[in-house]
């Protein structure tokens, strides 16, 4: 008769241990023995049934199997198991992608799931991952591309809508802020560069669109001067603001002489 894997693993160690004349090391095999028949029984899985199946593979995601994981993950999806356990697998494999850095991928399952399973239970996680997915495909220094930030802010945005009570939701205004500030960065750091290049109707434009959710002297400062350079007559609307709002910055006495007042 045919022996088990672990029934032949016990076998030849216990064969092994003969040649073993420290009773420490013996006793160090009988634990390793044991541990390996623990191992084996706390991971066993009812792999008949789908929900057996989908055990077995989150244990396999968790111990990091991540390529036998999605197949059996697949195997779920494609069978005729139920709703919410096709669900899960799904969730799974988007999780899996999520857990490796993977986010583009990562972006696509979720929104299949939430597309395919949007009647679940998980749909909240779905629509919320997926929008974290796309804030987690943004460049951590806001010199660099951030043409992915409207769409996270729109998915954040939608996700507070459908779900408002959800626990997630606070967070969700909250890297909606994050993404918000590195938008306002990436705008001073192009509006500041034509500045000093000194090509104001660049510049300008851009300073005006800062001035209206960000006042301050030094964003009116530039907004003024951008403007006036740039042969715009609406300068003076800048600068009459940046006097009534600061009348005693430093600002307001450097911008004078910039402006021939």
């Amino acid at each position: 008769m045919a022996l088990s894997p672990i029934n032949a693993i016990i076998k030849a160690l216990i064969i092994d241990l003969h040649h073993l004349e420290d009773n420490y090391i013996i006793m160090l095999f009988k634990l390793l023995i044991l541990s390996t028949i623990l191992s084996a029984c706390s991971h066993s899985f009812d792999v008949s049934t789908s929900k057996g199946l989908l055990k077995k593979a989150k244990y396999l995601s968790k111990s990091g199997q991540y390529i036998e994981a999605s197949k059996e993950l697949e195997n779920i999806i494609n069978s005729n198991a139920s709703y919410n356990i096709r669900a899960s697998a799904q969730l799974e494999i988007a999780e899996i992608s999520f857990k490796k850095e993977e986010f583009l991928q990562a972006e696509a399952e979720y929104t299949q799931g939430l597309q395919i399973f949007s009647k679940s239970k998980l749909s909240e996680k779905f629509q919320y991952k997926k929008a974290l997915s796309i804030y987690k495909q943004l460049p951590s220094k806001y010199q660099r591309d951030l043409s992915v930030a409207p769409n996270a802010i729109l998915q954040f945005q939608r996700f507070i809508i459908s779900y408002p009570k959800s626990t997630f939701a606070k967070v969700s205004k909250k890297y909606i802020e994050k993404i918000k500030v590195l938008l306002l960065k990436k705008e001073l750091y192009i509006a500041n560069f034509y500045f000093t290049q000194k090509k104001f109707k660049a510049s300008s434009k851009r300073f005006q669109k800062i001035s209206k959710k960000n006042i301050t002297a030094p964003i009116l400062f530039k907004t003024t001067v951008s403007t006036y350079k740039a042969g715009y007559p609406g300068w003076t609307y800048y600068y009459k603001k940046l006097v009534r709002l600061f009348p005693k910055s430093s600002e307001v006495v450097r911008i004078k002489p910039l402006l021939s007042l």
